[in-house]
């Protein structure tokens, strides 16, 4: 996995949330266009156009925002940038394998969760040459398991880097 280093979130961002008064308060569910779309180009160029989990290259078109540590466990890291990384998946058909953030939902334990801006969880992930992830320590399989990154299409992605 491919540590993320954050910049700055973005002016238009910033500048929405700073419009807050004592009848509006920014919300995540209130947050729209050219702000999110401003935020997940950001997202994406952190990441050099790659997901923040399985590493396949995404687009504005093809990726979603993601919240490291879900909207519905802190609703105080619902707008904080730093919360935030760009995953694969944005629309999916029914029937359609889920995988990284679509897969892991509002699962999150800080405990066994691979947060991909830690140096630390970088060395934890293996890239095994058949297209298989694995982990160095066996407590952090259960993240590779909600993210769902041995499912064949992923294992194809990794065959084809």
């Amino acid at each position: 996995m491919k540590q993320i280093k954050k910049t700055k979130e973005p002016q238009s961002f910033s500048e929405w949330k700073a419009k807050a008064n004592s009848d509006w308060k920014p919300a995540w569910e209130n947050l729209q266009n050219p702000e999110k779309v401003d935020i997940l180009e950001k997202l994406i160029e952190d990441q050099h156009g790659i997901c923040c989990y399985c590493e396949a290259r995404i687009s504005v078109e093809s990726a979603h925002i993601e919240h490291i540590v879900p909207r519905s466990i802190d609703i105080r890291k619902r707008l904080s940038f730093s919360n935030l990384l760009a995953s694969c998946q944005k629309e999916t058909q029914k029937g359609d394998p889920l995988t990284c953030g679509k897969s892991r939902g509002d699962w999150y334990d800080k405990d066994f969760y691979l947060n991909p801006c830690d140096e630390n969880s970088r060395k934890e992930i293996i890239y095994l040459l058949d297209g298989n992830v694995t982990v160095q320590n066996k407590n952090f399989k259960i993240f590779i398991e909600k993210i769902n990154l041995n499912i064949e299409s992923k294992k194809e992605h990794v065959l084809t880097l």
